[in-house]
Parts: structure tokens; sequence; C-alpha cells
């Protein structure tokens, strides 16, 4: 059993100065044509009945856009437009998600501030072609007579990870690195998901994600759970945020002073960009080792909407708000899952929610009588201390396994001090990041690496700091 999903082929374009003003002029004019189509559909909304009629605006502009660029960006502004109504229609319902307080109508393309439209192209799936050296680029009669050529070749350089039927292409002039990225979106057929009891030998393997500990996960067999240790991403990040917080108050002293500059976005840039490749190598490191082992199904829970608490502080609720989006970190397990043909669902969707109190709850001898202290969950009955987010592992597989309603009368330390549950979960196997790879010991750079922490002053950044 097979089925289709979409995926995105990114890649960079390398135009000449003549390609580049071309370029320019084609992304600006199909900002313009976004914009006065969006301006009409917000005027019409705000007086109670939006126009969706754009004949007019689509023959004004198709001369110079041409018909596969101008249909691409009518499309884009629909669909904007369809996801509005949907989120409308979910804020009626009461089903809006947590982290939506407000349903705005769609924005216009340029920059707020300075006033500048972004310079985006939307071309239709069938209306550009691909070849191993250069990107065909439809142009309108406008641009085809004003510099005298059919169709715009420009060079591009990258790999494209995904091959299949291709749909639309954005092209888009990043202001910060001063090139032209192009989004390609192409249908990629995957194997089906297998059914994890008949042909997966029914394994189930769980994933806690927390704060310091980004991912901590477990099979069923496995008698060590896997973890990651957050520190070392912690401190690059917080490297970052720095140098983000010191350029911010040089702008903020200087006599022409901007909301924004070239430089801060640069930074801001670079600090999501050395996270989330972090992040999406742990997310593929678990889901290939789940596919060595044979995993049908994950089971993953994290921290939800709301978590944010006065009594937690500053740092805590930082790293749970700003820092771990763990939003992105599931979709990317969901992403991995659908490639290599493995389901992942969220606990808490499940009718019985595994990972109720599984934090709290000693995995020896199911009391709640227990202590949290660092990372160390202390049981008060048996005197057991684990890895709380071990422990949360290990109550996820008991309580799916039914064992949920047990008391400590049912299991003692001696009879699972052989199995599964056993020292080790106090000790789980903790990976550290070297801002390269994930690793099981904090091992020096490779050849051709750059250093693994960021320096400061000529000087590697104190272990105190990680």
């Amino acid at each position: 059993m097979e089925f289709k999903a979409y995926r995105t082929n990114v890649f960079c374009l390398s135009p000449t100065k003549d390609e580049h003003k071309i370029l320019m002029e084609l992304a600006d004019a199909c900002s313009a044509f976004y914009n006065v189509l969006n301006y009409k559909r917000r005027q019409s909304f705000f007086q109670g009945n939006v126009d969706f009629s754009s004949e007019v605006e689509y023959k004004a502009f198709s001369p110079t856009l041409g018909a596969y660029i101008a249909t691409g960006i009518r499309n884009k502004n629909n669909q904007a437009w369809n996801s509005f109504f949907e989120l409308l229609e979910k804020a009626k319902n009461g089903e809006l998600p947590d982290n939506i307080k407000k349903v705005r109508p769609p924005g216009y393309w340029k920059d707020r501030v300075t006033g500048e439209r972004y310079k985006i192209i939307v071309i239709r799936g069938d209306g550009y072609s691909l070849n191993s050296k250069t990107m065909s680029i439809p142009l309108g009669k406008v641009l085809k007579k004003k510099y005298g050529i059919e169709r715009l070749e420009v060079r591009w350089k990258g790999k494209p990870r995904w091959k299949g039927k291709q749909g639309y292409a954005e092209i888009i002039y990043d202001r910060v690195k001063k090139k032209w990225y192009v989004h390609q979106s192409v249908l990629v057929s995957f194997k089906g998901f297998k059914d994890f009891k008949a042909e997966n030998g029914g394994k189930i393997a769980v994933v806690d994600l927390n704060v310091v500990v980004p991912s901590c996960s477990l099979v069923e067999g496995e008698k060590q759970p896997t973890g990651y240790s957050g520190r070392d991403l912690l401190s690059d990040w917080y490297y970052w945020s720095r140098r983000t917080e010191d350029y911010m108050s040089k702008i903020a002293k200087s006599t022409n002073c901007h909301y924004s500059t070239r430089e801060l976005k640069r930074l801001h840039g670079i600090k999501q960009t050395r996270l989330k490749h972090a992040l999406n190598a742990m997310v593929k490191a678990d889901m290939l080792r789940f596919k060595e082992k044979g995993v049908g199904l994950v089971i993953v829970d994290y921290p939800s909407e709301g978590v944010r608490s006065e009594n937690k502080g500053r740092k805590v609720n930082q790293m749970l708000n700003n820092i771990w989006c763990y939003s992105y970190i599931f979709k990317r397990y969901v992403c991995l899952g659908q490639e290599l043909g493995i389901r992942v669902v969220k606990a808490s969707d499940l009718d019985n929610n595994p990972a109720e109190n599984s934090s709290k709850r000693c995995p020896i001898c199911f009391s709640m009588n227990t202590v949290v202290r660092g990372r160390m969950l202390k049981c008060r009955d048996c005197g057991a201390e684990v890895h709380k987010d071990a422990a949360a592992d290990v109550n996820m597989l008991e309580n799916l396994n039914g064992n949920k309603n047990k008391n400590k009368k049912n299991k003692t330390i001696g009879a699972v001090s052989g199995g599964r549950i056993n020292g080790v979960v106090a000790h789980p196997m903790l990976h550290r990041w070297n801002m390269h790879r994930w690793s099981r010991t904090r091992e020096p750079p490779e050849a051709g690496e750059s250093h693994a922490f960021p320096r400061r002053g000529g000087r590697q950044l104190s272990n105190r700091l990680l």
C-alpha cells in the first residue's frame, strides 16, 4: 500500500546581473498583483462581504507576469483567504489552537517599516522546467518584448532531495543573504504504514520531550532508555542570544536607530538555524534507531500548550516557550515516520493517555509518593532513585501494557531487577551535541569541521557555561 505526500526541495539560483534585474522586476510585479488583489478583498471583508472576483486585476497584470505566474499568485491569495475562513470557523466553535490568540485577515507582501515589497515569484507546476543546470522561468509579453527573450534561463546550484511530480515553485529573494532561493513542492509516493502488531512484532517506542533532556526514548525490549542532553545546545542558544542583545543595544544608541537591520536578522537566522539543525539530527537518529529495532508505532509525549507558569521561573519559561519548539519536533517525527513507514501519534490523542502522571510515578512499585530532586525521581516507599525522563518512558510502556493500576504489592524490586526495569534506568544513555552531530561522549570535531563550540575573544567558552 502506498500513499502520497508533498515534500519541498530548496535550492539556490545563481543569476547574472542582467538576470537578477529581470527577476527583481518580475518579483516586484508579483507582489504588486498580490497586494492589489488582497487590498480589494480586505476592504470588501471589512464592509461585510468578501469580493473574490479577480478578472480586472488579472487582466491588468497578466501581460507582465504571464498566465503561469499570474495564476500562481491568484491561487496563493485564495489559499490565504481560505485558511483565514477556516480559522474563523474554528474560533466560533472554540476549536482554535491555544497559540493563536486572534485571527486576522491575510496581510500584504511588504515590509511594514520600510514599505518595500517582498520579492516573491509563484509559478504553476506546469509553467517551469528544471534540468541539471538551469531553471526555465516563464515571462509575460511585456517582459519578453522589453528584454528580447522568450523565457528566463537561470543557473541553479544545490541537490534536490525529493523526486516526483513537480508542483508549485516559489522563488523568494532573501534580503539578508542577498540570494534567490527556490522552494519547489514535489508530490512523493511513500510505502504505507505496516500493521505493527502483525508485521513488526508488536514493538512500540515511546518518546518523552522535555526541557533539559529534549528527547528521551525507549523501545519495547530495551533495557536502557536513550536520551539527548540539551545543555550544550542551550549554551549555544544563549551565546547567540547574547550576541543579538549586544548588537541591539548598539543600534539603540545610534542616532539613526532602526527597528530592525540586516545584521540583526542575520543573527536571529543563525540562532534558529543552529537549533533546528540539532533538533533535526536528533529526530533522525531516533527514527533510524526505531526502524532498525523494527518499531511500527511511536508515541510522543510533550508539554501541552499553556504550560508556562510564573512559578517555573523566567529561565524555564524561556526554554519552554522560545527555545524548545515541541510542535516542530513532533512534526519532524511524523514526517520521518511517513518516509520510514512508522506511525507516529501524540500521547494525548489516545483514548487512555499513557503519559498521565508518567514522570511522577515510581516505575518500580508504581507509587505516587515520590519527590523530584533535579533530574532524579526518588520514591519514598521503596527508596528507588531513577532518572525522571527515563521513568516517564518506562511508565508509558507499563501503562500501554495494562499495568497502570498495579501497586507495589504486585511488583517488587527484586522481581524486576533482572528484567527491563533495572539499575540503568537511573542512568539513561545520554548523547551530547558537539555542534555537528550527536555522540555518546563529547568527541572533538572530525577533520574539516570547525570548532565544536563558539569562541569568544579567541578562547573557547568555559565548560561552566555548557
